[in-house]
């Protein structure tokens, strides 16, 4: 290999190795409450919420539900909830 290729494969494994997930600030989920009313009366349940949802991929079996027009995929994700 000539000294150009090794200096790429150099940067290529930094380049790498800084894709890894943070440690300076740990992942905090704003507190949400939500209701769930039935013929009876209403209960409120604390939940939380992630912000940047739509920059996570939500998958099964590792194929991502989202097309590339950020829309669900029914047909390979049915059921946003499973």
């Amino acid at each position: 290999p000539t000294l150009m290729q090794l200096a790429l494969l150099g940067f290529q494994i930094l380049e790498a190795a800084g894709q890894q997930a943070g440690t300076l600030q740990p992942e905090v989920h704003p507190e949400l409450w939500l209701q769930e009313c039935t013929g009876s009366g209403c209960e409120k349940h604390k939940s939380s919420i992630v912000l940047d949802a739509n920059w996570r991929w939500v998958n099964k079996g590792g194929q991502n539900c989202y097309t590339n027009q950020d829309t669900w995929d029914p047909t390979f994700c049915s059921d946003p909830a499973a």
